[in-house]
């Protein structure tokens, strides 16, 4: 018994890199898969090499940025496998450039697959699985939207996804459907060209984040909702989410005097450091109790 037996799941972006390895594991795992690229050669090279390794799998070519496409593809998983029970949002570009180097060309065409593709593809996804009262979706997010240097645009792609992640579950609540995140770490395609960041953190192969993919995909994760799930082939945590952490002080009327007080007074020690890697070194201050 697989952990996906009789489950049908589509992976976008699944040619290569990440996707592909979710897709090989998903379907290792006993799932049907449905696996979508803009590579038609490279999509229907995992769908063959899928099949031949005893599994099942169909393509669906083209852009998650194609509203008309995301429609079809879930339409695929349903008439293909008679249900879609899983969506892994993977397909992204990956891009890095200093604030002063992004140009309106490059800033649409980012924002058009890793925001409105992950969008198209999970309400698509959303409506059927709220039809049939299951389903489970996981958008692939990235470190990059706490914050990493040279990596505002794609951070900020990346962080819409994270939010998207968070209301959609919410509406999830009593229909049956998940909505989950991950963030993985590994090495692919994607950062080629890019410099090593000195976060300390191993960069495995995509195959070694794959077994996440599986959990929540599972009814093991059942239970799991709303979550962004940080994984790096060795380390496994969730993520903090974005909240008020500080005490919210009430006032009929504020002058600026009075809140550069409260600051000075209070909110001041409440300050963190800001990016991925500031945010590791404090947490692990934190569990050191430094």
């Amino acid at each position: 018994m697989g952990m996906l037996d009789k489950k049908a799941v589509v992976v976008t972006g699944a040619a290569a890199g990440l996707g592909r390895a979710h897709a090989v594991a998903a379907a290792a795992a006993g799932a049907s898969v449905v696996v979508n690229d803009v590579d038609p050669d490279g999509a229907n090279a995992v769908v063959a090499e899928i099949n031949a390794a005893g599994g099942c799998a169909v393509a669906s070519v083209g852009s998650v940025s194609d509203f008309g496409l995301a429609s079809a593809m879930v339409k695929t998983c349903v008439d293909s496998f008679g249900a879609i029970d899983g969506l892994v949002n993977n397909a992204a570009i990956f891009h890095r450039a200093a604030p002063a180097d992004e140009t309106e060309q490059g800033l649409r065409r980012i924002v058009e697959v890793n925001v409105l593709g992950s969008l198209f593809c999970a309400l698509h996804a959303f409506d059927a699985m709220r039809a049939q009262g299951s389903g489970t979706i996981l958008n692939v997010i990235s470190g990059a939207h706490i914050g990493i240097t040279n990596m505002t645009a794609y951070g900020a792609t990346k962080g819409a996804v994270a939010s998207m992640t968070y209301n959609l579950a919410l509406e999830g609540h009593g229909c049956g459907v998940r909505v989950n995140a991950l963030s993985p770490v590994a090495d692919t395609g994607m950062s080629v060209g890019a410099p090593d960041r000195d976060d300390g953190v191993p960069r495995p192969r995509p195959e070694a984040i794959s077994p996440a993919v599986v959990f929540m995909l599972s009814d093991r994760a059942a239970e799991v909702t709303g979550q962004v799930l940080r994984f790096d082939g060795q380390s496994l945590s969730f993520m903090e989410q974005p909240n008020f952490r500080t005490l919210r002080v009430q006032a009929d009327v504020w002058t600026a005097e009075e809140i550069a007080r409260l600051y000075e007074d209070q909110l001041r020690d409440e300050r963190r450091p800001v990016g991925l890697n500031a945010n590791l070194t404090f947490l692990e201050r934190a569990t050191a109790g430094g």
